[in-house]
């Protein structure tokens, strides 16, 4: 009952008081609201409408859903397939560097696309407020072209230069490569390892998809012990009628 999340509501605000720190230290403006309601999802998507948020960033614990109908959680899955925003799902890593929130480097798995473009502006961003290092990777499996991989990973150095021109205070570093193997989600899970942080971009979607992200993307992020986060640029939220 509502009377009841009322009495509630001072208990739970110290965890937004929390996260108005994190946010207040790092010198960005913020703002905090608490919400009641018998569903997580449709106020989170009214609060973005309310506010007309261009992005939306949601927790995650890894572990992912065992019910076929949820991939990777019933409040992520909802929001992150009807918002009219961005959206970033973290999982908070395990490594050594995770308690005092350090990052040197960031792991940017690179196939191109939207998507891609967002992860690579989430790891800019990332980056140049931690002074961390990008490593831009691709994974080249048996049978693909080589020169087409190559051509990739310069649309990816492009991206992240145009980051560069856009913040002439701070110089990312980044570097480029290709691994080779057949594999693509163990080489990425092994290449996250002494990393941390790694952001991976969402699949590219079709109307009938059984994962939110997509199969790697939600695979790779369950996975790795340093902290992921999925990135899933906005290009229009699809009807509940088309995705049904």
């Amino acid at each position: 009952p509502y009377a009841e999340g009322r009495e509630r509501v001072e208990e739970e605000r110290s965890v937004v008081d929390r996260a108005m720190d994190v946010a207040e230290d790092a010198g960005v403006p913020v703002s905090g609201t608490i919400r009641l309601t018998h569903d997580p999802a449709d106020a989170i998507l009214n609060t973005v409408e309310q506010y007309d948020a261009e992005g939306v960033l949601m927790g995650w614990g890894g572990r992912r859903s065992r019910r076929r109908d949820i991939a990777v959680g019933s409040t992520v899955d909802d929001v992150a397939t009807e918002v009219d925003a961005d959206v970033f799902v973290e999982k908070v890593g395990k490594g050594e560097g995770e308690a005092d929130g350090e990052v040197d480097s960031v792991l940017l798995p690179w196939t191109g696309g939207t998507h891609a473009d967002l992860a690579a502006e989430t790891a800019a961003a990332i980056a140049r407020t931690t002074g961390a290092s990008i490593d831009v990777v691709h994974v080249l499996e048996p049978g693909e072209d080589r020169a087409e991989a190559e051509q990739r990973l310069a649309d990816a150095e492009e991206r992240l230069a145009e980051q560069n021109a856009a913040f002439e205070d701070v110089d990312i570093e980044f570097e480029t490569r290709i691994v080779e193997g057949d594999n693509v989600e163990e080489m990425l899970v092994e290449e996250a390892d002494g990393h941390d942080v790694v952001t991976i971009a969402a699949e590219k979607e079709g109307i009938l998809q059984r994962f939110v992200f997509g199969s790697l993307p939600e695979s790779v992020g369950d996975r790795v012990e340093t902290t992921s986060i999925m990135c899933k640029r906005n290009v229009g939220a699809p009807s509940r009628l088309k995705r049904l």
